[in-house]
This record gives C-alpha cells, structure tokens and sequence, in this order.
C-alpha cells in the first residue's frame, strides 16, 4: 500500500521533495533477502524502466521481509538539472522480489504530481576591453553580452563584478 503524493513544485537540480509510502509484504512467505526500491519520474503512466528516469531508490533491505510486515519509508529526492515539466511518480520493486503476484509493486500516480521547473543558464561574454594597459584610478570601458542559455527564467538582482587577475 502507497500513501499519496501532494502536488509538487521544484526547481530542478535544486529542491527536493518529500516521499512518504507504505511498504508490506502482502504474501504468505518471506521476502528474499535484499531488495531495493526505486523511485521514478516519467512523463506518461505507463512504467518502463528502459524509458523513465529514475531518481534514487529509498532503501536496500538486506534482510528478508516477514509475510504481513509493513515499514513506513519517508525520504527525500532531488531531481535532475536537465528535467522540467510535469512528471508522474513512480515507486517500484517488480523484477526484484521473488514473488509470484507483481501487480501490487508497483505505484504510479494518477496525475502528474511534479512540476520540475528549469533551471536558467546564464552565458557572460566580454566583446571588447578599451585597451590592454590600465592604470590606478582611471576607468575601463568593457563591452559585454549577458544571455540566459537555459529554459528557466532568471530574476532577482544580478551582480557582476570585473576582476582584474595576472593569471588566466
């Protein structure tokens, strides 16, 4: 049994969001020893390990789990800096438990409860320098292209600060 995920938002590569879900062993017998549980984030509701990327797993038993045994997990994950968009959750173990019933291993959420917002990617390129000599107290004049190469918007106050070095 899974508890549900609330609705999300998060900048990729930056915020973390909060996992909370049941775990149990809903067979007669014990669970093989060591088993992981994957954690994906897929564009559709359809699981395909091939295709969906996953983004941790929250645990490794490394024991057995005992038939009616039931763990509550609470973890965190932080997705990629290359996602954005909205995205389904996926929690999984099919393939990894040697059972016989894997339809109950698998959760998918029913609607898309991730909103990867992207992240910006700011470029500073320098044009020109008026000259290679500088001297004390005198001004520069430098000529630069500020351009904003990711999908995220950037805001707040952009600081940017000229340093004069005698290396590279």
């Amino acid at each position: 049994a899974y508890q549900s995920i609330e609705t999300v938002s998060l900048v990729a590569g930056v915020d973390s969001f909060r996992l909370a879900y049941d775990l149990k062993n809903q067979g007669a017998d014990l669970t093989v020893a060591g088993f992981d549980v994957a954690v994906y984030l897929s564009r559709d509701s359809n699981f395909d390990a091939a295709e969906d990327i996953q983004i941790g797993s929250t645990l490794n038993y490394t024991g057995t789990m005992p038939s009616g045994f039931s763990d509550t997990i609470i973890t965190e994950f932080t997705p990629p800096s290359y996602l954005f968009g909205d995205y389904y959750l996926i929690v999984d173990v099919s393939g990894v438990l040697g059972e016989s019933v894997l339809s109950n291993n698998t959760y998918i959420s029913e609607d898309t409860p991730i909103n990867v917002q992207p992240l910006p990617d700011l470029s500073l390129n320098l044009t020109s320098i008026n000259g290679n000599v500088f001297y004390p107290g005198y001004s520069i004049a430098v000529d630069y292209a500020l351009e904003n190469r990711g999908y995220g918007d950037a805001f707040g106050l952009l600081q940017l600060r000229l340093v004069l070095s005698e290396d590279q």
